[in-house]
């Protein structure tokens, strides 16, 4: 289980790098790609198929499943991650994430979500005092 908060910065060649806390349980075989939100998802490759296993069954004439799949499968890649814990970021999912600089890493139950710092101030901005609600508390 990922959980925590850690920021740092994409360098000059568009690396990320994975905090050490995270890279044990993650492991080197990862997957990236959208999430919510305007944030990126990284999964171990292992959990990932386990979440999409069920979307195989779905009927290959059904289109509008078909092409929310595809549109969501297709945006997942595998990156290369180096000793260190960096991997190069794909131009298409800094774009989506709005990615500048400043990187906000948050484990989330089985996934690590990469936000911008700007995306992630928005959000938590937009939320306020929704999050009690949300998560089934009284505020």
């Amino acid at each position: 289980m990922f959980f925590g908060e850690r920021k740092h910065t994409i360098d000059e060649k568009n690396r990320i790098r994975i905090p050490k806390e995270y890279r044990a349980e993650l492991g080197m075989d990862i997957v990236i790609g959208h999430g919510v939100n305007k944030c990126l998802y990284v999964y171990p490759l292992e959990t990932f198929v386990k979440l999409n296993e069920d979307k195989i069954q779905i009927d290959e004439f059904d289109y509008e499943k078909q092409y929310a799949l595809s549109g969501f499968i297709s945006s997942y890649s595998k990156p290369e991650i180096d000793s260190q814990g960096r991997f190069i970021l794909p131009k298409e999912l800094k774009n989506f994430a709005n990615i500048k600089k400043n990187i906000v890493t948050r484990g989330v139950r089985d996934r690590i979500e990469i936000w911008s710092e700007e995306e992630l101030g928005r959000g938590v901005a937009e939320a306020g005092s929704k999050d009690a609600e949300i998560l089934g508390k009284k505020a």
